[in-house]
């Protein structure tokens, strides 16, 4: 549809905003996190200002944007939200988009993840059936998982997902973000010592998860892997442990805890009571080996940092974590989780935080255990040795 003919569309929605306000949802089905969060934090934004404002009254017109990630989801949010056909809503979003105030007719404006604090205060938009959750029980039964087994979810992020799916374009400045999957299996083994049993989740994966341990689970790569178990295993998860992969936003729209781990950009660290523990990966002068503290990184611009060009900007190298300091984190993380309490923070830490010039305050929530040995991290103190 040529963008012309839907101007008048478009004048006439903003006339009658104040009254009747009508928004346009283009959704990013195609990456689950994207999916998944964006959907369920607009969800709430609209719930509470509706609950607390008369006027305007909202209308939201969603539509999709790529191939959907994940069909049993896409069910789930078709139960609450009408989709409409993309050739008839786009050219009036994309005419809306050139138009100066155009956020105000964008469901998603204000609804990316650094909003998931929303969910704190607002119940999950999603409630699956008691009928699908029998058939799901039903077939985990066949890889040894019961109704009362206490779940965790593992979520180790690699490039394989991204480049089959999205096979044109080039994800290496996301490579800096990944990480062995191997190197999770102490952790795993561990939590199943502490009674859980631990599920690897995804769709398509680099290797498998080598493990002798009937209770640890490589559900990614088993026969009964399904777009619905996907969305049923996550949602009974006790906690989540990942290294921000996006998928594990499929657990934060049911509430369930996620700690990150070997994790690298300020931006993947949020504030409210989801993620409730994280630890960063070790970062590196390239040069010389030695050891960085935040304030020394905050200096060569990880504010900012996301992409792995980044950081050779900022002349660091990256090293992943241990599989000792992955078990002590999912330990640390359990405890956080089965006394419900959020991470408090030592003073030294909020001090040396502020003092570091790091935008995001909730870069408290670091990983006691970790900067038991890594103690350098928050001061100002350099690190003197070769570390590497």
């Amino acid at each position: 549809m040529p963008l012309l003919l839907v101007l008048p569309a478009v004048i006439a929605i903003r006339l009658i905003s104040p009254i009747l306000l009508i928004r346009f949802g283009q959704t990013n089905a195609s990456r689950i996190g994207h999916f998944a969060i964006e959907t369920e934090i607009a969800q709430c934004q609209k719930k509470i200002r509706v609950r607390d404002h008369k006027f305007p009254l909202i209308i939201d017109f969603y539509y999709i944007s790529g191939n959907v990630s994940n069909m049993y989801l896409f069910e789930q949010w078709k139960k609450v939200i009408r989709y409409y056909p993309r050739w008839l809503l786009q050219p009036i979003h994309r005419i809306n988009q050139k138009i100066p105030n155009s956020g105000k007719y964008n469901v998603f404006e204000k609804a990316q993840d650094e909003h998931i604090e929303i969910l704190d205060s607002v119940e999950p938009i999603i409630q699956l059936d008691e009928s699908e959750q029998l058939i799901a029980e039903s077939i985990l039964k066949q890889i040894g998982i019961g109704k009362d087994d206490k779940l965790v979810c593992l979520c180790v992020r690699d490039d394989s997902y991204l480049k089959a799916t999205f096979p044109s374009e080039n994800w290496d400045e996301h490579n800096h973000r990944d990480s062995d999957v191997q190197t999770y299996l102490l952790a795993a083994e561990t939590l199943v010592n502490q009674g859980y049993k631990v599920l690897r989740m995804g769709k398509i994966t680099k290797k498998k998860l080598e493990t002798g341990s009937t209770s640890v689970i490589d559900y990614a790569n088993s026969s009964i892997r399904s777009d619905m178990l996907d969305v049923y295993l996550f949602s009974k998860a006790k906690f989540i442990i990942s290294n921000a992969t996006g998928m594990d936003y499929l657990g934060a729209i049911f509430r369930v805890p996620i700690g990150l781990v070997n994790t690298v950009t300020s931006e993947s660290i949020k504030s409210g009571h989801l993620i409730r523990l994280y630890q960063p990966k070790t970062f590196h002068d390239a040069q010389n080996g030695r050891l960085l503290n935040l304030t020394e990184l905050v200096e060569r611009g990880f504010n900012y940092s996301y992409h792995a060009s980044d950081y050779l900007k900022m002349n660091v190298i990256i090293h992943n974590n241990s599989s000792q300091e992955i078990m002590e984190f999912a330990l640390e993380l359990q405890k956080l989780v089965e006394e419900d309490k959020d991470n408090i923070p030592s003073d030294h830490v909020i001090r040396n935080l502020r003092e570091s010039g790091a935008k995001n305050p909730a870069l408290s929530k670091i990983s006691h255990k970790w900067l038991e040995t890594h103690p350098y991290y928050f001061t100002s103190v350099k690190v003197q040795e070769k570390s590497i």
